[in-house]
This record gives structure tokens, sequence and C-alpha cells, in this order.
């Protein structure tokens, strides 16, 4: 197998810069955190994996079923900034409810938006994008990673969030380089957002020190369910 990476043959690609945002728990998702965490044990053993263990603190870290999240509030404090610099904004996430409350403050906010999820028809979806890369007022596309991971050239944009991130790091590549392309005139700044003294931190190093391995294999052939028992067993044994 002969592999070329990008940086070797597309010398016009432009620079990224790649943040790590924290942000805390509000006071209502930090109960509820602590108290799946404490319950772990035995909420593994009812569901027969810890998986359910991960898959309940990760909701509590998207403020699924909570009336304000921390991280759509952190998301909206850096969409405000951003704009103001008249640039435009990708926001993924692997979650549709974090995508849904976000478009109910836009819309109070007035902040003008384009949203493409698994649920739309492909008329609808290809009318969203054209309007956010063609209209000057639609300064954000709240995108459904696995909708927009692959295919599409989004150089509109030079800002990407990151609400969350998937398990596999080459899902997560493949949605960041949807603006990380040739056509691209700007820095373009990436920012994840991560919940502080949560199992996000532990996901984001481990995601990080893969990223060595990862770049030593062909895109694509990293092992999801690898992935995931370094995290069942880093985390939560």
């Amino acid at each position: 197998v002969l592999r070329r990476l990008k940086s070797d043959v597309l010398k016009d690609l432009p620079e990224v810069i790649e943040t790590n945002i924290p942000v805390e728990l509000n006071d209502d998702q930090k109960k509820a955190y602590k108290k799946i965490w404490e319950n772990k044990s035995s909420i593994s053993s009812e569901a027969g994996s810890f998986f359910s263990v991960l898959g309940k603190l990760r909701s509590i870290c998207e403020g699924i079923g909570f009336e304000e999240s921390a991280k759509v509030g952190k998301a909206l404090e850096m969409i405000e900034n951003i704009s103001l610099h008249k640039e435009k904004i990708l926001i993924f996430s692997y979650y549709l409810d974090p995508l849904d409350n976000l478009e109910k403050i836009l819309n109070t906010k007035k902040i003008g938006f384009s949203k493409i999820v698994g649920e739309d028809s492909r008329e609808v979806r290809e009318k969203n994008i054209e309007e956010f890369k063609t209209q000057e007022d639609k300064v954000v596309l709240l995108a459904s990673s696995k909708v927009a991971s692959e295919g599409l050239t989004l150089t509109e944009a030079n800002n990407v969030i990151f609400l969350n991130k998937w398990w596999n790091p080459s899902s997560n590549y493949q949605a960041r380089d949807r603006v990380v392309r040739i056509g691209q005139e700007k820095i373009v700044q990436v920012f994840n957002l991560f919940c502080v003294d949560t199992l996000e931190e532990r996901v984001l190093d481990i995601l990080e020190e893969k990223e060595e391995v990862y770049k030593n294999i062909v895109d694509g052939l990293v092992d999801e369910k690898y992935v995931s028992n370094l995290i069942e067993d880093e985390i939560l044994n």
C-alpha cells in the first residue's frame, strides 16, 4: 500500500490551531454525574456492561435531559465572540440534543444559522448547506458529525467547535477536514469542548495518545472497539 499524506502533496492547506476548552458542569449536572459515578458498579452489573455507565455519564456532560447545559452555554459564548469578527462557525455533535438546544437559543438570540442532521431529506440538507455557504447572516452551521463528516467542503467557515468527540479518531479528523481543504484562505481554529472532572478529560487524553498510532497506519483502520475498551479499562476500573 502506498500512502501519501495531505501535508506531502497539498501545500496550499491552511494552518490549523487546535485548542481544548475546559467547561465546568453546572450544579444540576454535577449532582447527577456524582450519583451515576457512585452507583457505577450496580448500574454496570444490571446492564451487563460498563458501556451503559459511559453512556449515562456522557449524556450528563452533554446536558441531555437538563434545562441548562454547561457546554451549550459555553458554545453560545464562543459563537457570539467569533461572529463579531465576521467569521463563520461549524459546530459538530454526535448527539442531537445539544444541537437542538443550541438551535432554540440561536433562534431566541436571532443569530442566523443552518442545521443538517440525519433525519433531513437530501433536498433539505442541500438547501441548508447552500444557505450557510451563500448567506452572510448564516454564521453558524449546526451539524451532526455522522452526517457532515464526509463528502462536504465547507471552507466558508474557518472555526470548528466540537461539542463532543467520537471514540474513533478517524471520524473526528474527517469532520474537522470539512474546513481544512484547498480553498480555505484563513487560519482554521478548532475548539474541543470537554467537561472538567469527568470522564471526558480522560477520553480526550486517550484520543490524543492514540494520534501518533493513528498517523502511522492507513486512515480508517483505527479499531473503534479497541479504543472503546481502552476507555472502559482506564476510566471505570
